[in-house]
């Protein structure tokens, strides 16, 4: 994975006027349609708990709307653009601090409206977790069991490990209406 642009540090100020000013809608709307929000727990023996857990929001474009993903890391202010398989180009943003800081505050003042809204509120609560501090193994469970709910659920090898394994009960976000034409 080679990366493009971290934090907008490759722009220069001329480029930096010369990107669409990114409506908060129209942005929490691309993540609604193409966006994703990951959590990933690798099995790492040189961590504590035997586990790393690595948090991700990224949106996939392909490489001819590569002015959206600037447009995108320029609104935001945080995360990199990476080259990603074929012809697609990703932006993402792996900092919890970033994530915490930047990313949740959006999508809470900018709601998403679909089914992404539910994984949401479980890749916040993951967040939640890991920033009361160290994790305990009790802690460690609590994330595997929001991950069970999030996206396509846990891998055979995850389920093997962690066979307490209880999924938290997905929340059902009902559509009432587009809040904004963005």
């Amino acid at each position: 994975m080679k990366k493009i642009l971290k934090n907008n540090s490759n722009f220069s100020s001329a480029s930096k006027s010369s990107l669409p000013v990114l409506d908060p809608w129209y942005t929490t709307g691309l993540f609604d349609g193409e966006g994703s929000l990951g959590v990933s727990i690798s099995k790492n023996l040189n961590r504590s708990l035997g586990y790393v857990i690595t948090l991700t929001c990224e949106i996939a474009l392909h490489n001819k709307d590569l002015h959206i993903l600037k447009a995108l890391s320029a609104h935001f202010g945080v995360g990199g653009i990476y080259s990603h398989t074929g012809d697609m180009m990703r932006y993402k943003v792996s900092s919890i601090r970033d994530l915490t800081r930047v990313i949740i505050p959006h999508f809470e003042n900018y709601p998403l409206q679909s089914q992404k809204r539910a994984d949401f509120d479980l890749f916040k609560s993951v967040i939640k977790i890991i920033n009361k501090g160290p994790i305990s193994l009790d802690d460690l469970q609590e994330i595997v069991n929001l991950k069970a709910s999030l996206n396509r659920g846990l891998s055979s090898v995850l389920q093997a490990s962690f066979p307490n394994t209880v999924p938290v009960a997905r929340p059902l976000v009902k559509f009432t209406e587009i809040p904004d034409p963005n």
